[in-house]
């Protein structure tokens, strides 16, 4: 066994790229990885149109801060778009570039605010994790599509219930279509939890603004 990979009985460890915190009940990322990725999300904010491969790998980036980062999901499909639909691209000695729209610059002001705040507050930053069931939670997976064909959906505690768009659905943005399967989940457990108690939602899937 490589020595170099190896580490004794321990409640704190890296662990593919995130830091798994016994104690504390969080998953995070390594200060160095923090202290790169905001760099990139800066040179970004300073760009007045970043090159499609520099927007490309911070998309990367911050597609894997998200799946540890509370509410980090949602702060990134208007940077992507810009991406894919190549919104004010130029093509300047050969190299793509890629303007950056208002909405994005705004995300990427969130992104830098939490980074910011990982590293020096590092509890407010992540999400928390559980290694065994909290009671009487439910699991909720749910999904949204733009097409109005397909609709959305969520699974409820292993039941499927699905929708579809009516015409003017289909029209709403991105963070409103996955506003909807959220709420369908929230009305489908308050109808079966008896008077007077309450039904508390964690969800990253709904944008802050």
């Amino acid at each position: 066994m490589n020595s170099a990979k190896d580490m004794g009985p321990v409640l704190v460890m890296p662990f593919l790229g995130v830091v798994v915190d016994v104690p504390r009940r969080r998953l995070y990322l390594p200060l160095e990885k923090l202290r790169y990725y905001l760099l990139v999300v800066q040179a970004l904010q300073r760009a007045q149109a970043p090159t499609h491969k520099d927007l490309e790998h911070a998309i990367g980036l911050l597609n894997w801060a998200a799946t540890v980062m509370t509410a980090g999901r949602v702060h990134i499909p208007r940077i992507r778009e810009c991406l894919t639909r190549r919104l004010g691209a130029t093509r300047r000695g050969g190299v793509l570039r890629v303007g950056l729209t208002k909405g994005a610059r705004a995300d990427l002001a969130w992104w830098e605010e939490r980074l910011e705040t990982a590293l020096r507050a590092p509890d407010e930053a992540w999400a928390p994790f559980w290694f065994t069931d909290v009671p009487d939670m439910a699991r909720v997976i749910h999904d949204s599509s733009g097409d109005e064909a397909k609709g959305f959906g969520v699974m409820v505690d292993g039941n499927v219930y699905q929708g579809r768009w009516a015409h003017t659905g289909q029209a709403h943005s991105s963070a409103y279509r996955e506003l909807v399967p959220i709420l369908l989940a929230a009305q489908i457990l308050c109808s079966s939890t008896p008077a007077g108690e309450k039904v508390l939602i964690v969800t990253t899937g709904v944008r802050y603004q």
